[in-house]
């Protein structure tokens, strides 16, 4: 008999407010699904991007800590920017290597 694998996952839908990509425009549809990976604290954060029918899906995996930290900043406060950070996207693909969470939005301290 298989066993039904879950893990926890946190989707959050929206749009681009701004980008440094040249390959992606501010205003597009996105999907980030932040996914908990067990591991040790101190591994960095890995995922990748995708881009296709003017949409950015991001999979983000994440340690222990930083998922809960991120899950307890939504359920206390309202934070207003997911910030992400990775490669330039290269064939509509690239790597994200940190995520930030933002509780007001000024472009100015975005990049």
């Amino acid at each position: 008999m298989s066993e039904l694998l879950s893990f926890l996952s946190l989707k959050i839908s929206g749009k681009l407010a701004c980008t440094s990509s040249t390959k992606a425009e501010a205003g597009i549809d996105v999907v980030i699904d932040l996914k908990l990976e067990e591991r040790p604290n101190e591994l960095p954060i890995s995922g990748f991007v995708e881009k296709s029918n003017e949409c950015l899906s991001f999979y983000v995996w994440l340690p222990d800590k930083i998922f809960n930290h991120i899950h307890m900043t939504f359920v206390s406060s309202k934070p207003e920017v997911l910030r992400i950070f990775g490669t330039e996207l290269y064939y509509c693909q690239g790597d994200i290597s940190g995520i930030d969470l933002l509780h007001r939005y000024d472009e100015d301290d975005i990049f």
